[in-house]
């Protein structure tokens, strides 16, 4: 399977792009975007989405391993993956409701999924 450094240098050349340019369209310097190729260094969740955003592409399109997010653990510094935090366009809208909420209600709701849960 191809590495996400793969994909971005595929993903890259088939635009006919330079590293230079892809960098700067996602604001980082160019030796940032080149190690991401190079896979010296793993972009973050955040630079995920704004890599696939800039290469019009699903942002799981640039996961390894079967859609795990692949990271580097900055304790330990070693290589982990995990699943991506996906939601569905229900839970956004819950969680996008429950945002809008004023406090004294976003507090009476979460009593009230306590004491469902009880």
């Amino acid at each position: 399977m191809e590495t996400i450094g793969e994909k971005l240098r595929l993903l890259r050349s088939r635009k006919g792009l330079t590293q230079g340019a892809v960098a700067s369209g996602i604001g980082v310097e160019r030796s940032t975007y080149s190690y991401y190729e190079l896979g010296k260094t793993l972009p973050d969740w955040n630079m995920i989405k704004k890599l696939a955003n800039f290469f019009d592409v699903n942002y799981y399109a640039l996961l390894e391993e079967e859609n795990k997010y692949i990271f580097r653990d900055n304790v330990s510094g070693n290589i982990r993956s995990r699943e991506p935090e996906i939601l569905t366009p229900e839970e956004k809208k819950i969680i996008s409701t429950i945002r809008n909420l004023s406090s004294e209600n976003r507090k009476r709701l979460i009593d009230f999924i306590r004491l469902l849960g009880s």
